[in-house]
């Protein structure tokens, strides 16, 4: 079901465990008969804000050690079919899983692999580059809350040599009947460019928001980067999203 929400909050969009084809508005749900490696389930709508993903079906491993993705990238077939058909569909997904509001200066991006559900670029901050907000999904598997947590201080270095452990923030919310655990930290940025590429980012002055939201059906990880001015502008709208996060369970005929 899609809630009405305030403008400028564009409709929630469903991430999760998609069963069956509908279309609903220029929303596309793929079944799991389409499923090539990748998502069971995707769909994109075309209005600002919206998400491009609407769920992952097959189960896959989690990340390895150090990185945040996997190395298995949506098939390109898929991709391009879900872009060419969404402008002209007319309907919405009937599906299990989580679901977000997005703000409307949030640009969706297509994803670059199977296990980023969904994407976001945000607007740089006055004189500084863009943040990117990216939602993982490892088929209910990738590792514990404190194991993801501790990946993540490591991706961030201090300029006095500290842990990133000794001056991060951490806070539990629960939204909706749902778990979230945040971690809050600023440094410099030095996570793999790519898995396994043994290149890494040299970013002064980053901060990292993240979050593992548990829900029924597993985990689902949120990680936000970029400058800290960037990152400082969209806080508020940042909060706004987590607590818009809801889970659905399908109705059942």
């Amino acid at each position: 079901m899609y809630i009405n929400p305030p403008r400028p909050w564009s409709p929630p969009v469903m991430l999760g465990m998609g069963r069956l084809a509908r279309l609903t508005g220029n929303t596309l749900t793929l079944p799991g008969a389409l499923d090539h490696g990748g998502p069971g389930a995707a769909g994109v709508r075309t209005e600002p804000g919206a998400v491009v993903v609407l769920g992952v079906a097959r189960p896959c491993a989690g990340p390895p050690p150090g990185s945040d993705d996997e190395r298995v990238s949506m098939p390109a077939m898929m991709r391009t079919l879900i872009l060419t058909l969404s402008p002209i569909l007319e309907a919405a997904a009937l599906t299990t899983g989580l679901s977000f509001t997005a703000p409307r200066d949030w640009k969706t991006v297509a994803t670059t692999s199977a296990m980023r559900v969904a994407q976001y670029m945000l607007p740089g901050a006055e004189g500084a580059e863009g943040a990117e907000l990216v939602i993982y999904y490892f088929g209910g598997s990738g590792g514990t809350v404190e194991a993801n947590i501790a990946r993540w201080l490591g991706q961030m270095q201090q300029p006095d040599g500290r842990p990133s452990s000794a001056v991060a923030k951490r806070e539990t919310r629960t939204v909706n009947g749902l778990r979230i655990t945040l971690v809050d930290v600023s440094g410099t940025y030095v996570a793999e460019v790519r898995p396994g590429s043994g290149q890494r980012h040299d970013s002064p002055n980053f901060r990292l928001r993240a979050a593992v939201v548990e829900t029924p059906k597993g985990p689902y990880f949120i990680k936000l980067t970029g400058p800290a001015t960037t990152v400082a502008a969209h806080e508020q709208a940042f909060d706004q999203f987590l607590s818009s996060a809801k889970w659905t369970e399908a109705s059942r005929g």
